[in-house]
C-alpha cells in the first residue's frame, strides 16, 4: 500500500494522499476509504464556477474544485483544481492546480480574468476589420 508523507510517497506508513474539507476549508486527510467515498459524494467541492458568455454566442465556463486526493509528486498536497471549458484555442482545457482553498479562489480569479481579457482582445481585432 503506498501512502502519503511530506509530498512523498511510501510503503512504510498508513497516512493517506485523500482528504476531505473540514468546516473551515482546510483540506484534513482521510485513511478511511468508505468515508471518503461518501463525503466525496455529498460534499460541495466547488471553490468557484463562472459562465462567461461571448459577443459571438460562445459559453466559456471556468470551474475550480476541490479533488479530494493528492495530484503532487512533491512537497505540499496539491488538493484543488481551475479548468476553462470552451473558448479559443489557448483557453479551452486550461487547467491549474493549487494546494489550498484561497490559492485556488486567487487562481479562479486570475482564469476569469485572462478568459475576459482573451475575449476583449479579439472584439478589438473584430472591430477593427
Amino acid at each position: 500500500m503506498y501512502a502519503h508523507i511530506g509530498g512523498r510517497h511510501t510503503r512504510d506508513s498508513p497516512v493517506t494522499s485523500l482528504y476531505i474539507l473540514n468546516a473551515y476549508r482546510e483540506p484534513v486527510p482521510c485513511a478511511d476509504l468508505i468515508e471518503w467515498g461518501i463525503w466525496f459524494e455529498t460534499a460541495d467541492r466547488h471553490v468557484a464556477a463562472t459562465e462567461i458568455v461571448t459577443a459571438w454566442d460562445v459559453t466559456i465556463r471556468v470551474s475550480t474544485v476541490f479533488l479530494g486526493f493528492d495530484h503532487g509528486f512533491a512537497g505540499p498536497p496539491v488538493l484543488f483544481e481551475t479548468m476553462i471549458f470552451g473558448g479559443p484555442e489557448g483557453l479551452n482545457e486550461y487547467q491549474c492546480r493549487y494546494c489550498t482553498w484561497s490559492e485556488a479562489e486567487a487562481g479562479h480569479a486570475r482564469a476569469v480574468a485572462a478568459v475576459k481579457a482573451v475575449i476583449a482582445a479579439r472584439e478589438r481585432l473584430e472591430q477593427k476589420k
